[in-house]
């Protein structure tokens, strides 16, 4: 399967059945899990730094980011996360896939 990317965002790495987790090679932030895949939606929660989740559907690409649609903890709680953005030192991916899971 042909990973799909967002004309204006980073190439993606994420794709639907993948699992993921929150990076922290750039940093230690945790990334916002929102409702709607866009940067106004409400945050649904914050995602810890090397914290897992499941990548249900995406890219929806909106304000410049691609957008996946995920499920994340025990109590499965949905929505939106940005792979990442374009910087000035490149790419800072906020989330990147989990190897052989």
């Amino acid at each position: 399967a042909q990973i799909e990317s967002c004309p204006d965002a980073l190439a993606s790495q994420l794709y639907p059945g993948v699992f993921a987790r929150v990076s922290s090679a750039n940093n230690l932030l945790p990334l916002n899990l929102r409702a709607d895949p866009r940067l106004n939606a409400n945050i649904v929660r914050k995602i810890a730094p090397d914290q897992t989740f499941q990548v249900l559907a995406g890219p929806a690409c909106a304000d410049g980011f691609a957008w996946f649609e995920v499920a994340y903890g025990l109590t499965v709680r949905r929505g939106w996360v940005a792979e990442g953005e374009k910087t000035a030192q490149g790419a800072d991916y906020f989330a990147e896939p989990i190897p052989g899971r």
